[in-house]
């Protein structure tokens, strides 16, 4: 169990909660992270204050952009091994339908964002598809 900084409901900085919570689980196509950095960004500040129309799962944790070091990786993984440095692409979507395939994947019907719509990067580890993992340069 890691310490993460979340919030349960919507409101200002004084909503957020610093508290343990299980490792996320991780897919065979996945790959665990333990983070380094995690930026703020608006997309936090807009998420934890709430937006007309979204719906936002609680308790939430935010954080998009990312980087850390690969501590584990699922069965189907084979472009990043354990102790790779990493960054976060933060864009989750099908990858199949006519949008995915032809570039567009953030017309994506399921299209989310790590940290957004999905637990995120202010956490000790953070589980995410190896598609959306980019080996940091040197």
């Amino acid at each position: 169990m890691g310490p993460d900084e979340g919030f349960h409901e919507h409101g200002g900085v004084d909503r957020l909660r610093h508290e343990g919570r299980p490792d996320p689980s991780m897919k065979d196509n996945e790959v665990l992270i333990r983070v380094r950095v995690c930026a703020l960004d608006h997309l936090d500040i807009w998420g934890r204050r709430g937006l007309p129309g979204i719906q936002i799962p609680l308790p939430h944790v935010s954080g998009s952009d990312i980087c850390g070091d690969v501590v584990s990786a699922g069965e189907l993984v084979s472009r990043v091994h354990i102790g790779d440095a990493v960054i976060v692409s933060p864009g989750l979507s099908c990858g199949m339908c006519e949008y995915c395939l032809s570039g567009w994947d953030s017309m994506c019907r399921s299209y989310k964002i790590i940290g957004y719509l999905v637990d995120g990067g202010y956490a000790e580890l953070v589980s995410v598809p190896e598609v959306n993992v980019i080996p940091q340069p040197d």
